[in-house]
């Protein structure tokens, strides 16, 4: 049995960004994920139920997200323990030491953070850490880069497979 995860955040609609751009939207759509994951600083309802209308979601608050949603959240797949945060309060953004001390506090083996706007993926300490970037292309307090991107994780068994999608 194979799972397909859409890995996504950092959208800023329409506070940065007047929509989410045409080649991402027409990607999600065309698609069936089994769970999306959102990093967040989604910023408006409109992205939160257009995520909802793909398929079932988890998504975390952002530091620029002003809907009810959780600080982080945990999941499990195929035996893989999946956390889910935003990355406010790590600094500097996107510091892996911390990134890693917050999935073992967790207790997960991938962790999930945006709020750099850049998409990265690492093994640190046998802990896996994975950022999709932004879905729009939106700026960041700490970034220059301006191109939409996101992930695909794909489970199957003991196989895992990300890709980024720039």
């Amino acid at each position: 049995m194979e799972t397909l995860i859409l890995v996504i955040g950092d959208f800023h609609v329409p506070d940065r960004v007047p929509e989410v751009p045409q080649q991402v939207k027409r990607f999600v759509e065309s698609n069936s994920f089994n769970i999306i994951l959102s990093t967040g600083d989604l910023t408006s309802e409109k992205v939160l139920e257009w995520l909802k209308r793909q398929a079932p979601l988890k998504v975390v608050m952002g530091n620029m997200d002003y809907l009810p949603l959780p600080k982080e959240e945990k999941i499990e797949v195929h035996r893989l323990k999946i956390g889910l945060t935003h990355g406010t309060g790590v600094w500097p953004r996107g510091d892996e030491r911390q990134l890693v001390k917050i999935a073992e506090r967790m207790d997960v083996d991938i962790l999930i953070s945006g709020h750099t706007h850049r998409p990265a993926i690492s093994l640190r300490n046998g802990r896996l850490l994975i950022n999709p970037g932004s879905a729009t292309g939106a700026w960041g307090g700490s970034s220059d880069w301006t191109t939409p991107s996101f992930m695909t994780m794909k489970i199957s068994g003991e196989k895992l497979e990300v890709e980024t999608f720039i």
